[in-house]
C-alpha cells in the first residue's frame, strides 16, 4: 500500500510539470517556425537580390541569423533531440550559405531543404499532420464553390 501512495504522490508532482514542459514546447515550436521563415525569407532575398544590393542584404539576413542564435540554447533545454538537431543543421546550412562570398545556388539549396526538414520535423514533435488527399479535395471543392 506504501507503493501505491508513493506512485499517486510521483504522479501528483509530476503532472503539472510536465503540463507545464509541454505548453512551453509548443509556445517554442511557434516561436522557431516564426523565427527560422523569417531567416529562410533573408537568405531568399540575398539569393535575388540584384548584384549591387547583394551585400546589404546579407548583413540584414546575418543580423537575423545572430538573433536566430537563442533558439539553439531553447531548444537544447526544452526541445527532444530530433528537434534540436534539425535546428542546428539549419542553422549551418544558413551560416554556409551567408559565409559565401559568391552566390552558390547549391548552397541555398542546401538551406532550404534544412529549412523544410526544420518544419516537418516541428510539425511531427507537435503532431500536425500533412494534409491527405481526401481534404484537399474538400478544400478544392470549396475554392471551386467560391469562384462560379
Amino acid at each position: 500500500m506504501g507503493g501505491f501512495g508513493l506512485y499517486l504522490q510521483y504522479r501528483a508532482r509530476s503532472q503539472p510539470f510536465r503540463e507545464r514542459l509541454y505548453e512551453t514546447q509548443l509556445a517554442f515550436v511557434l516561436d522557431a517556425v516564426v523565427a527560422a521563415d523569417e531567416l529562410r525569407t533573408m537568405c531568399l532575398r540575398v539569393s535575388i537580390a540584384p548584384a549591387h544590393t547583394r551585400d546589404e542584404a546579407r548583413e540584414n539576413a546575418w543580423r537575423i541569423a545572430r538573433d536566430f542564435y537563442p533558439t539553439l540554447a531553447r531548444a537544447s533545454a526544452v526541445m527532444p533531440l530530433p528537434v534540436h538537431q534539425a535546428l542546428n543543421v539549419f542553422t549551418e546550412a544558413v551560416r554556409e550559405y551567408l559565409a559565401e562570398a559568391t552566390e552558390t545556388p547549391a548552397k541555398f539549396t542546401a538551406a532550404e531543404d534544412a529549412a523544410i526538414g526544420l518544419i516537418l520535423t516541428l510539425r511531427h514533435f507537435a503532431g500536425v499532420q500533412p494534409l491527405s488527399g481526401e481534404n484537399l479535395k474538400m478544400f478544392r471543392s470549396f475554392s471551386d464553390d467560391g469562384e462560379h
